[in-house]
Protein backbone atom coordinates (compact mmCIF):
# COMPACT_ATOMS: atom_id res chain seq x y z
CA UNK A 1 0.00 0.00 0.00
CA UNK A 2 2.62 2.66 0.74
CA UNK A 3 4.72 1.72 -2.27
CA UNK A 4 1.68 1.46 -5.04
CA UNK A 5 1.58 5.38 -5.42
CA UNK A 6 4.89 5.21 -7.22
CA UNK A 7 3.88 2.68 -9.45
CA UNK A 8 2.99 5.09 -12.59
CA UNK A 9 4.89 4.60 -16.04
CA UNK A 10 3.17 8.16 -16.68
CA UNK A 11 5.34 9.86 -13.99
CA UNK A 12 8.27 8.31 -16.03
CA UNK A 13 9.83 11.56 -18.30
CA UNK A 14 11.96 11.47 -21.46
CA UNK A 15 13.94 13.73 -23.01
CA UNK A 16 14.81 12.81 -26.24
CA UNK A 17 17.33 16.19 -26.47
CA UNK A 18 19.72 14.91 -24.13
CA UNK A 19 18.60 11.69 -23.83
CA UNK A 20 17.54 11.26 -20.20
CA UNK A 21 15.04 9.72 -18.01
CA UNK A 22 13.15 11.54 -15.36
CA UNK A 23 11.14 10.30 -12.40
CA UNK A 24 8.41 12.65 -10.92
CA UNK A 25 8.03 11.05 -7.58
CA UNK A 26 10.91 10.96 -4.61
CA UNK A 27 11.58 6.76 -4.09
CA UNK A 28 10.66 5.98 -7.50
CA UNK A 29 12.99 3.52 -9.24
CA UNK A 30 13.31 2.46 -12.51
CA UNK A 31 14.17 -1.64 -13.16
CA UNK A 32 14.67 -2.75 -16.98
CA UNK A 33 13.95 -6.49 -15.69
CA UNK A 34 11.51 -6.92 -18.01
CA UNK A 35 12.91 -6.00 -21.30
CA UNK A 36 16.69 -6.28 -20.67
CA UNK A 37 17.56 -9.94 -21.28
CA UNK A 38 15.21 -9.53 -24.75
CA UNK A 39 17.37 -6.03 -25.71
CA UNK A 40 20.84 -8.32 -24.64
CA UNK A 41 19.71 -11.22 -27.27
CA UNK A 42 18.43 -9.02 -30.11
CA UNK A 43 22.03 -7.37 -29.64
CA UNK A 44 23.94 -10.58 -29.57
CA UNK A 45 21.96 -11.93 -32.79
CA UNK A 46 22.96 -8.99 -34.67
CA UNK A 47 26.45 -9.64 -34.07
CA UNK A 48 26.50 -12.72 -35.08
CA UNK A 49 24.70 -11.95 -38.11
CA UNK A 50 27.50 -9.41 -38.61
CA UNK A 51 30.31 -11.38 -38.60
CA UNK A 52 28.74 -14.05 -41.03
CA UNK A 53 27.11 -16.88 -38.83
CA UNK A 54 23.84 -17.84 -40.71
CA UNK A 55 22.58 -20.41 -38.47
CA UNK A 56 22.28 -20.20 -34.49
CA UNK A 57 20.48 -19.74 -31.21
CA UNK A 58 21.51 -17.48 -28.30
CA UNK A 59 20.36 -18.58 -24.90
CA UNK A 60 19.33 -16.08 -22.05
CA UNK A 61 17.64 -17.34 -18.89
CA UNK A 62 14.61 -18.74 -20.49
CA UNK A 63 14.74 -16.42 -23.32
CA UNK A 64 15.83 -17.62 -26.76
CA UNK A 65 16.21 -15.91 -29.96
CA UNK A 66 16.56 -18.21 -32.90
CA UNK A 67 17.93 -17.61 -36.91
CA UNK A 68 18.27 -19.04 -39.66
CA UNK A 69 17.45 -23.04 -39.71
CA UNK A 70 18.19 -26.07 -37.34
CA UNK A 71 20.52 -27.80 -39.75
CA UNK A 72 22.27 -24.95 -41.14
CA UNK A 73 20.47 -24.83 -44.35
CA UNK A 74 18.93 -22.33 -46.23
CA UNK A 75 15.20 -23.72 -46.89
CA UNK A 76 15.89 -26.04 -44.17
CA UNK A 77 14.32 -27.65 -41.20
CA UNK A 78 12.48 -25.38 -38.19
CA UNK A 79 14.04 -24.88 -34.67
CA UNK A 80 12.02 -26.89 -31.99
CA UNK A 81 11.75 -24.81 -29.18
CA UNK A 82 10.49 -26.31 -25.49
CA UNK A 83 7.84 -24.32 -23.65
CA UNK A 84 8.86 -25.40 -19.64
CA UNK A 85 5.46 -27.30 -17.98
CA UNK A 86 4.90 -24.58 -15.18
CA UNK A 87 4.20 -27.36 -12.86
CA UNK A 88 6.31 -30.58 -13.79
CA UNK A 89 10.20 -29.22 -13.36
CA UNK A 90 12.20 -30.54 -16.56
CA UNK A 91 9.19 -31.90 -18.46
CA UNK A 92 8.34 -29.84 -21.67
CA UNK A 93 4.08 -28.72 -21.49
CA UNK A 94 4.87 -27.89 -25.33
CA UNK A 95 6.83 -27.69 -28.70
CA UNK A 96 7.28 -24.54 -31.15
CA UNK A 97 8.63 -25.23 -34.58
CA UNK A 98 9.76 -21.64 -35.61
CA UNK A 99 12.56 -20.06 -36.94
CA UNK A 100 14.02 -16.28 -37.15
CA UNK A 101 12.38 -15.26 -34.27
CA UNK A 102 12.38 -15.07 -30.30
CA UNK A 103 10.40 -16.97 -27.85
CA UNK A 104 10.07 -15.81 -24.15
CA UNK A 105 8.37 -17.10 -21.41
CA UNK A 106 6.94 -15.44 -17.98
CA UNK A 107 6.03 -17.49 -15.08
CA UNK A 108 5.35 -18.40 -11.89
CA UNK A 109 7.34 -21.03 -11.24
CA UNK A 110 11.71 -19.94 -11.15
CA UNK A 111 11.22 -17.31 -8.43
CA UNK A 112 9.01 -17.53 -6.15
CA UNK A 113 8.06 -19.03 -1.97
CA UNK A 114 5.11 -20.61 -0.49
CA UNK A 115 4.05 -18.97 2.52
CA UNK A 116 0.65 -20.37 4.31
CA UNK A 117 0.04 -22.69 0.98
CA UNK A 118 -0.03 -20.19 -1.11
CA UNK A 119 2.53 -18.55 -3.86
CA UNK A 120 4.69 -15.91 -3.90
CA UNK A 121 6.70 -14.74 -7.28
CA UNK A 122 8.20 -12.44 -8.63
CA UNK A 123 5.69 -10.75 -11.27
CA UNK A 124 3.71 -8.32 -10.09
CA UNK A 125 0.33 -6.95 -10.64
CA UNK A 126 1.15 -3.07 -10.87
CA UNK A 127 -2.52 -2.21 -9.63
CA UNK A 128 -2.68 -4.44 -6.73
CA UNK A 129 0.76 -4.70 -5.69
CA UNK A 130 1.16 -8.26 -5.37
CA UNK A 131 1.52 -11.37 -7.53
CA UNK A 132 -0.18 -11.74 -10.57
CA UNK A 133 -2.77 -14.14 -10.22
CA UNK A 134 -4.36 -14.92 -13.21
CA UNK A 135 -1.91 -17.10 -15.17
CA UNK A 136 1.15 -19.32 -14.26
CA UNK A 137 2.76 -19.17 -17.46
CA UNK A 138 2.91 -16.95 -21.14
CA UNK A 139 4.53 -17.42 -23.92
CA UNK A 140 5.27 -14.87 -26.49
CA UNK A 141 6.88 -15.03 -29.75
CA UNK A 142 8.36 -12.60 -32.22
CA UNK A 143 10.99 -11.18 -33.98
CA UNK A 144 11.65 -8.44 -31.72
CA UNK A 145 13.07 -10.43 -28.57
CA UNK A 146 13.11 -7.32 -26.31
CA UNK A 147 9.21 -6.70 -27.25
CA UNK A 148 8.24 -10.48 -26.65
CA UNK A 149 10.30 -10.07 -23.32
CA UNK A 150 8.10 -7.09 -22.60
CA UNK A 151 4.73 -8.29 -23.91
CA UNK A 152 5.34 -12.02 -21.90
CA UNK A 153 5.30 -10.23 -18.61
CA UNK A 154 2.38 -7.92 -19.22
CA UNK A 155 -0.22 -10.68 -20.43
CA UNK A 156 1.23 -13.06 -17.74
CA UNK A 157 -0.32 -10.49 -15.85
CA UNK A 158 -3.60 -9.89 -18.26
CA UNK A 159 -4.39 -13.73 -17.79
CA UNK A 160 -6.22 -14.43 -20.91
CA UNK A 161 -6.63 -11.29 -21.58
CA UNK A 162 -3.57 -11.32 -22.70
CA UNK A 163 -4.68 -13.29 -26.03
CA UNK A 164 -6.55 -10.42 -26.80
CA UNK A 165 -3.44 -7.98 -26.68
CA UNK A 166 -1.40 -10.20 -28.61
CA UNK A 167 -4.09 -11.29 -31.84
CA UNK A 168 -4.13 -7.05 -32.05
CA UNK A 169 -0.09 -6.83 -32.86
CA UNK A 170 1.43 -7.46 -35.54
CA UNK A 171 3.94 -10.03 -35.73
CA UNK A 172 3.51 -11.94 -32.36
CA UNK A 173 1.93 -14.69 -31.30
CA UNK A 174 1.45 -16.47 -28.07
CA UNK A 175 0.21 -19.13 -25.55
CA UNK A 176 -1.17 -18.67 -21.67
CA UNK A 177 -1.53 -20.75 -19.18
CA UNK A 178 -4.78 -19.59 -16.85
CA UNK A 179 -4.62 -20.19 -13.17
CA UNK A 180 -6.69 -23.39 -13.83
CA UNK A 181 -4.00 -25.05 -15.90
CA UNK A 182 -6.03 -24.18 -18.91
CA UNK A 183 -3.56 -23.71 -22.37
CA UNK A 184 -4.95 -20.94 -24.50
CA UNK A 185 -3.41 -19.73 -27.64
CA UNK A 186 -3.52 -17.25 -30.42
CA UNK A 187 -4.66 -17.78 -33.41
CA UNK A 188 -1.19 -17.69 -35.38
CA UNK A 189 0.56 -19.63 -32.22
CA UNK A 190 -2.05 -22.72 -32.46
CA UNK A 191 -0.49 -23.70 -35.77
CA UNK A 192 3.00 -23.74 -34.65
CA UNK A 193 2.27 -25.50 -31.25
CA UNK A 194 2.34 -29.22 -30.02
CA UNK A 195 0.92 -29.72 -26.58
CA UNK A 196 2.87 -32.54 -24.99
CA UNK A 197 1.99 -32.78 -21.54
CA UNK A 198 -1.43 -31.46 -19.64
CA UNK A 199 -1.52 -29.72 -16.88
CA UNK A 200 -3.18 -31.27 -14.03
CA UNK A 201 -4.16 -28.79 -11.11
CA UNK A 202 -6.19 -29.20 -8.22
CA UNK A 203 -7.88 -26.33 -6.22
CA UNK A 204 -5.39 -25.35 -3.77
CA UNK A 205 -2.39 -26.89 -4.49
CA UNK A 206 0.56 -24.95 -4.94
CA UNK A 207 3.60 -26.98 -5.69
Amino acid sequence: AQRLPLVDYRKMLLNSTHKSVSLQKKGMKLDLGGIAKGYALDRAVAMLKKHGIAHGLVYGGGDIKLFGNRDGKPKGTPWRVGVQHPRESGKILAKIAITDTAVVTSGDYERFAIKGGERYHHLIDPKEGRPGRKAISATVVGPNAMRADGLATGVFIMGTEGIKLLESLPEVEGLIVNSEGKVFYTTGMRKITTLLRPIHLYKNRVK
